[in-house]
């Protein structure tokens, strides 16, 4: 299933009250809403599930944990860029950051091919075994 994520504001839209030190001055590795792929099946007993999140913004070099989805290849993701699967940033995401994707004024739930989403399992595999 394709849904849009929540992953928090960026951080140049956020006007801090103070300076913050340690780890906390570190820039989240992912903001904004975006597309992301879930691969968790069913529902979690804790709140969360795993998803692999799509970018418009070719990785550079691209490598075996990255995949591109050519435009126009599914129409809920909408545009004329590419997107593209970045299996080394799969994480771990709360439900409440999850929504449906919205086409033509109606909010959906869609998948990828069968295909496609064994290609997605394989990216998220060849990051975790580098």
């Amino acid at each position: 299933m394709v849904l849009m994520c929540n992953f928090g504001p960026v951080l140049t839209d956020i006007v801090a009250p103070g300076v913050m030190a340690g780890p906390l001055s570190v820039a989240p590795e992912m903001t904004k809403n975006r597309f992301v792929i879930v691969m968790t099946p069913g529902v979690s007993k804790y709140g969360t599930c795993v998803v692999v999140p799509l970018s418009t913004k070719e990785p550079k070099p691209a490598k075996n944990h990255h995949h591109c989805i050519l435009a126009g290849t599914y129409p809920f993701l909408g545009g004329d860029e590419h997107s593209w699967v970045k299996g080394d940033m799969v994480t771990t995401v709360s439900y409440a950051r999850l929504d449906r994707v919205q086409l033509k004024g109606k909010f959906l739930s869609p998948s990828l091919t069968a295909e496609d989403f064994a290609i997605v399992k394989a990216c998220v595999k060849h990051a975790l075994l580098i």
